[in-house]
């Protein structure tokens, strides 16, 4: 633990001295490391109280959420690809605003998420979300949208994304609280029951068939954990990685995601909005 906090300390470090650079990670490769996911999820928390969430820690995050999700198998991963396409868009944003001039590379609006939202909404590019850009612009430059540079017609805005952060910070709360209450549940039945709270009522159908095919086709529970424990045991090449510490973690990882989604909520409340930018 002392060496986690050791390795916690020296990221946070380098994200304040480096905010520009990529945050470094625990452990980088292609497979879920629950260490990391420790780390980000109570640093995302820490920085949350002070309203700034670094934007390439937050979009971590939703990496590492996709290869946990692997291990629920290939399909359900398949079924919430939109959630890279999602972080994708998020550093496509920032990147893009800074190569225009708009965003100053380091500025705390290219830094943290919250403060790259308000930019977006004092410029009039919060409600942009690729369908409805020539629409919104003409009603917010006064009819004179043609004046306007080209690549706002095709802007998704941050703001537009990042409140769909909180849906999936509900959906990670349902899926591990009830995986931790309810030991004999199977991993399907615990997918369904969270998805239809947190996710489906936000989702079209095309999205909701899309998921269900993939939380139909969850492996079993017992794979699942047999996968994931031989995954953290092979990365930290020490004691074997167990169910009851994968059961630890959740315990300290579910509260943290309930937090998370009541920030991104109050966030978006303070604003006005209350479920979801049109």
């Amino acid at each position: 633990m002392a060496e986690i906090q050791r390795l916690g300390d020296q990221i946070v470090g380098e994200i304040e001295s480096l905010p520009v650079r990529a945050i470094p990670i625990l452990y980088e490769g292609t497979e879920f490391s629950m260490e990391k996911y420790l780390f980000i999820t109570n640093e995302l928390v820490r920085q949350s109280e002070g309203r700034r969430m670094n934007i390439q820690l937050y979009v971590d995050f939703y990496y590492e959420c996709l290869k946990l999700f692997l291990h629920f198998g290939s399909a359900i991963k398949l079924a919430f690809k939109d959630i890279q396409e999602k972080a994708d868009r998020i550093k496509g944003n920032r990147d893009l605003l800074a190569e225009k001039g708009l965003v100053g590379r380091g500025s705390p609006e290219h830094t943290f998420i919250e403060e790259f939202v308000d930019f977006e909404f004092a410029r009039k590019l919060a409600f942009l979300n690729s369908d409805n850009n020539k629409k919104v612009l003409k009603e917010a430059h006064g009819g004179r949208a043609e004046e306007l540079e080209r690549w706002m017609f095709g802007y998704q805005s941050t703001a537009w994304v990042f409140i769909k952060g909180a849906w999936l910070f509900d959906y990670m709360y349902g899926i591990f609280s009830l995986m931790v209450q309810d030991r004999e549940m199977t991993l399907t039945n615990i997918a369904s029951k969270a998805y239809d709270v947190a996710l489906a009522p936000h989702h079209n159908w095309f999205l909701q068939r899309a998921a269900r095919m993939g939380i139909m086709a969850c492996t079993s529970r017992q794979n699942f954990l047999k996968s994931l424990c031989e995954e953290q045991t092979r990365i930290a090449g020490g004691p074997a990685y167990t169910q009851q510490a994968f059961y630890r973690d959740m315990n300290q990882l579910v509260p943290l995601f309930k937090r998370l989604s009541e920030h991104i909520w109050g966030f978006y409340e303070r604003k006005g909005i209350k479920d979801d930018i049109p």
